[in-house]
């Protein structure tokens, strides 16, 4: 298994072809007036993944294991999302994308990080680093 993408975005979607659209992809820094709600920061915004996987990686089940941090600390609990690269006839290599739309409250400014590995993979995603700022 390959990685080929990694990047938050502000928001994403996957298409029924095999591809992604992705608005703002690379996004780093949220301002903490644009997530305001009822005088709480809610981040609102898409981790994408774009992995390549081996014949024989094909047709099963992979674990995307992902959690967040901020500020040092983990927000919310592990979460696990199953993923399927399914082995086309004739095709040379298979993709997988892995698209999560997430929300998460702040406490306020801050550096956070989503961490991510693949169950099962010897494959190494790096952290992806965002800051809240006031």
């Amino acid at each position: 298994m390959n990685l080929h993408a990694a990047f938050l975005a502000r928001r994403a979607a996957a298409n029924s072809d095999g591809t992604f659209d992705a608005t703002s992809g690379g996004i780093g820094e949220f301002q903490a007036s644009d997530h305001l709600s009822e005088a709480r920061i809610v981040l609102r915004f898409s981790v994408v993944l774009r992995l390549e996987v081996g014949e024989d990686e094909t047709d099963r089940i992979w674990r995307v294991a992902f959690q967040i941090f901020f500020r040092g600390r983990p927000i919310g609990s592990l979460h696990r999302v199953p993923i399927y690269a399914r082995r086309v006839a004739g095709a040379e290599h298979f993709h997988s994308n892995v698209i999560l739309n997430l929300q998460y409250e702040v406490p306020g400014p801050g550096a956070g990080h989503v961490e991510i590995a693949v169950d099962g993979s010897e494959l190494r995603i790096p952290r992806l680093h965002f800051e809240v700022v006031p």
